[in-house]
């Protein structure tokens, strides 16, 4: 059932953006009023009929990827903090396999080492790399002396999204639609956003990228807390590059034994 209600979802999601672009899906834009004769068939409406065929074989391509996807995540093994000792959890997050991962308060993080083989994480860095333009935004703080002061983020930020600029997405930025550009879904970073949201069993709107340089370049501690994401935010993360550390900690004080 779970299953069902995201491809729906997903179904959903698709339509109402075509509506919003002006174009209909495939199926809608077949049923309208077109002359059924291929001579009297504009070469602006043949090459828009090519180009629906073609993303809509690449979206049932990305939708069986997510399906097969999917099916993985439910069938994780699960791990439950409270039942391995630190050393325990040291040797499983290093094996190599994939796992459900149950952690204090309620918290579920499911861990895939491998989702992408070497060849597939070389491909999307490349990828990335010549179609995704990364910005260093300017931050503005106000220090204890009253004097503004002025620093580039080193590391660098774009996002895809179809649906909402900064501004709507994260409401309690009020400069962020100022600071990023987002650019639209393309075939390649639709299907992974499909593949991303089977095997995290969820359904996302945007994707973000992060680019670290080098090992200099860091990000602090965060919540994704911002109102406009909801009270339970739940979030992909997908590396490719250089080994890094993620680390977690929790917001909340740990019970006194």
């Amino acid at each position: 059932m779970e299953r069902r209600a995201l491809e729906e979802c997903r179904r959903k999601q698709d339509r109402q953006r075509a509506r919003a672009e002006g174009s209909l899906p495939p199926e809608d834009f077949a049923a309208s009023s077109v002359p059924s004769t291929s001579s009297s068939m504009p070469m602006g409406w043949r090459k828009a009929k090519v180009h629906q065929r073609a993303a809509k074989a690449e979206e049932l391509s990305a939708l069986a990827a997510a399906d097969l996807a999917a099916g993985d995540a439910a069938s994780l093994p699960v791990l439950v903090w409270e039942e391995k000792s630190a050393s325990e959890w040291e040797e499983k997050l290093r094996d190599g396999r994939s796992y459900r991962l149950l952690l204090p308060w309620n918290t579920e993080l499911l861990w895939y080492p491998h989702f992408l083989d070497e060849a597939g994480a070389d491909e999307l860095e490349t990828t990335v790399r010549n179609n995704i333009t990364m910005y260093h935004p300017t931050y503005y703080f106000q220090t204890p002396s009253g004097v503004t002061q002025e620093t580039v983020n080193r590391k660098g930020q774009a996002r895809i999204c179809d649906d909402f600029d900064s501004g709507v997405q994260y409401d309690n930025a009020t400069g962020a639609a100022l600071l990023y550009v987002s650019q639209k879904m393309e075939p390649w970073s639709r299907s992974l956003l499909r593949r991303v949201e089977g095997a995290s069993e969820s359904v996302f709107n945007a994707i973000w990228f992060n680019h670290y340089r080098d090992g200099t370049v860091t990000i602090h501690w965060h919540t994704d807390g911002n109102d406009g994401l909801g009270p339970d935010p739940i979030i992909g993360s997908l590396s490719v590059g250089a080994t890094r550390d993620f680390c977690f900690k929790s917001k909340r004080a740990w019970p006194s034994e």
